[in-house]
Formats: structure tokens, C-alpha cells, sequence
């Protein structure tokens, strides 16, 4: 059993260290993918990138599954993990814009779709690392702090790399970056040889069959928010919007990320712990209620929200309540014949709504207003969708 937990988290820290090396270094593969846009339409492109990774996944949720739930949970990781790797390894020698013109382009896209149906389909490995475990949130959070560590290591690549040559950064780095997926890989390769087959997963008769799916399933996409919506605003857009709009200086952009990214990975183990104890209710309140507040803060410092330290504590303790305990509370609507398939496909799914959205948005950056009353209704739709569910499993 402590094999197949350690390659849940193992799955989740390469599979997010992927998508992370995409957004942090989306200007230099922007460079070597597109020709030269204007400054606004660079940033919009950016986000354009960072969006078709991420379109993939609501199908390989889905597909994969349901193979998950009707079949077997290892099977359906190694099919999806093996696929994303592959697609890593392509990405790493795919000809630059100045070398085959927009087919690398189309290429680029066409292949990060079928990273994003591959990493859909791996959530299936999390939901049963959960359901087997006598720590659920403790599981699930550490689950969340080896996404964060993805982040951290892409991050700190970045900002290695950035110190070196433009050149070479623009056209080369991002390449190492992702080369970096494949050897992390390595050591999942042997676990799944090493793991034997499950049983199959489906037992109709201990299941708990729940009346309205449809219900659960809209009220989980109400819950990804508490995730896809703060972390995708201020860890994705406004880094890159400050980067290429407001022209803030590199470091300081980078030192905000850092912080953030520190106080998740030190807080939310600890909050898995505790809940595990006591229950996750608090923490997915706490959260909510603290988004909702972080849009005031934030909005009213928003020229200087760089410069300020606190900000960026505020959001890590924030995501931390969230991450310590949401994605082991998100299976728990469901049922086990369904369970993979539709938690895992409110999350992308809603992902993807979220991320299509955010270029549109980006016009209406500066209308305060308009970004606080969306918000602060979102979140509060959020807060009422919180029930407590802790004896599903």
C-alpha cells in the first residue's frame, strides 16, 4: 500500500512539474513557436499556450475514467502516464517556429492536447491512493504538496536558467526543462512494473448509489473554484501580465512566486494531518472565506501587489486550507463505480472553462469592480456547496 500511495504523489510531482516548466517559461516557448506580436497580443498568446495544455484534460478524465471505475486504477495510470511522458519526449526535440514555420505550431498544440487527455486520465491514481489509506486527507495532501514541488523545481529552473544568455534561454532552456520530466519519470517506470495488477475496482453492492448525480457533479465544479480560480489569477495571469504588461522586474516576480509556493508546501501537510483528526470542514470554509476577502486586498494594492511580502503569505496560508483538504473531499460526492470518472472530470472540466475564459477577461483587468463582484459570487456559491461528507468512504 505504501508503494502504490508514494506512486500517486510521484505522479502528481512529475505530471505538474510538466505543466509548471509550460507555464514558466511560456515566454521562451512562445518565442520559439510564434512570430513577433505585439505586446498585448504576446500576452494573450501566452495564455492561449498555458490554455491548450490543460483542453485535453476533461477527456482524458472521462475516458480514462471510466476505465478506472470499471476496470482497473493501475491499469488506466500506466496507460495515461506513459502517454504523457511520451509526449514530453517529443516536445523536448520538436523543430523551433524559424525551422518549419507554423507546422511546429500546429505541432505544438496537437501534442500538448494529448499531454492534457494523458494527465486527465491520472487522477484516477490519486482517488485510489485516497480510498485505500487510513489518512485520507494526510494522502491527499501530500498529493498537493508534490504538485507544489513540481512547481518549486520548475520555478527554480527558471530562474537558473534566466541568468544565462537570452539566446540560449529562448531557444534552449525550456527544452532542458522539459528534458527534466523524463529522467523524474524514471523511478515511476519501476514502481508500476513493481505493482501487480489491482482487482477490479467495481463491487455494485457495497456502493453507495447516490440520486442525483447530475447535482453532485455541478455542485464539485462550484468546488474546483476554491482551486482553478485564485491559483490560475494570481499564480498564472498576474505573474505574466506584470512580466510583459506592466514590465515588473524579473526577481521580484519571482521572489512573490517563491513565497507563495514555500508557505504551501510547509502548511498543507499539516492541515491534512489535522483534518484527518478533525475533519476538513473548517479549512474549506476558512478558504472560501479568505477568498473572498483576497480580492478586496488585492485589487486595492494592485499596482504594488508585487511589493508586498504579506500578499503573497496571505495567499500561500490561503491555498494551503485549500489544498490540505479539496481534493480528498472531491471523490467523496461520488460514489465508487463513478468516482474516478466524475470528480476527475468536474476538475478539468472546470479547469478548462476557467482557463478558455481568462484571455477575455484580460481586457477588463483594470475593472475592479467587475473582477470583485464576479468573485465574491463565485466564492460564495462555493462556500454554500460545502457539506459535510466525511463518511462516504
Amino acid at each position: 500500500m505504501l508503494r502504490m500511495n508514494l506512486l500517486g504523489v510521484l505522479i502528481a510531482f512529475v505530471e505538474w512539474y510538466d505543466t509548471a516548466v509550460t507555464i514558466a517559461f511560456s515566454h521562451a516557448i512562445y518565442y520559439s513557436f510564434f512570430p513577433n506580436f505585439q505586446k498585448e497580443l504576446a500576452f494573450k498568446t501566452e495564455l492561449l499556450l498555458i490554455t491548450c495544455s490543460c483542453l485535453g484534460k476533461p477527456i482524458g478524465a472521462y475516458l480514462i475514467g471510466k476505465f478506472s471505475d470499471n476496470y482497473d486504477r493501475l491499469q488506466a495510470a500506466k496507460v495515461s502516464f506513459f502517454l504523457m511522458i511520451f509526449c514530453s519526449f517529443f516536445i523536448v526535440f520538436l523543430p523551433s517556429f524559424q525551422s518549419i514555420g507554423y507546422f511546429s505550431l500546429f505541432l505544438f498544440f496537437i501534442i500538448k492536447f494529448i499531454q492534457g487527455i494523458a494527465v486527465g486520465g491520472n487522477y484516477a491514481t490519486s482517488v485510489y491512493s485516497i480510498e485505500q489509506s487510513n489518512q485520507k486527507f494526510f494522502i491527499s495532501s501530500l498529493t498537493s504538496f508534490s504538485i507544489f514541488c513540481g512547481f518549486f523545481l520548475a520555478n527554480t529552473f527558471h530562474s537558473f536558467f534566466y541568468r544565462f544568455d537570452q539566446s540560449f534561454y529562448n531557444l534552449f532552456a525550456w527544452r532542458v526543462a522539459y528534458f527534466f520530466t523524463i529522467i523524474f519519470s524514471l523511478p515511476i517506470f519501476w514502481l508500476i512494473n513493481k505493482e501487480s495488477s489491482l482487482k477490479k475496482v467495481i463491487n455494485y453492492e457495497e456502493n453507495k448509489i447516490y440520486n442525483n448525480e447530475t447535482f453532485e457533479f455541478f455542485r464539485t465544479c462550484f468546488l474546483v473554484l476554491l482551486d482553478v480560480i485564485p491559483f490560475q489569477y494570481f499564480h498564472v495571469f498576474l505573474p505574466n501580465y506584470k512580466r510583459l504588461i506592466l514590465q515588473y522586474n524579473e526577481t521580484l516576480i519571482q521572489k512573490g512566486i517563491f513565497t507563495t509556493l514555500l508557505t504551501i508546501n510547509i502548511i498543507t501537510p499539516f492541515v491534512g494531518k489535522i483534518a484527518d483528526k478533525f475533519g476538513p470542514m473548517f479549512f474549506l470554509k476558512s478558504s472560501a472565506l479568505m477568498m473572498i476577502f483576497s480580492f478586496f486586498i488585492f485589487h486595492y494594492i494592485f499596482e504594488n501587489f508585487a511589493k508586498f511580502f504579506i500578499a503573497d503569505i496571505y495567499f500561500g496560508v490561503m491555498m494551503a486550507f485549500c489544498y490540505g483538504t479539496l481534493y480528498c473531499y472531491l471523490p467523496m460526492n461520488f460514489c465508487k463505480n463513478s468516482r474516478a470518472r466524475l470528480s476527475g472530470f468536474a476538475l478539468n472540466f472546470t479547469t478548462s472553462i476557467v482557463l478558455i475564459l481568462m484571455p477575455v477577461f484580460s481586457n477588463s483587468i483594470e475593472k475592479y469592480i467587475l473582477h470583485i463582484l464576479l468573485f465574491i459570487g463565485t466564492f460564495s456559491f462555493a462556500l454554500l456547496s460545502i457539506k459535510d461528507k466525511s463518511n462516504v468512504f
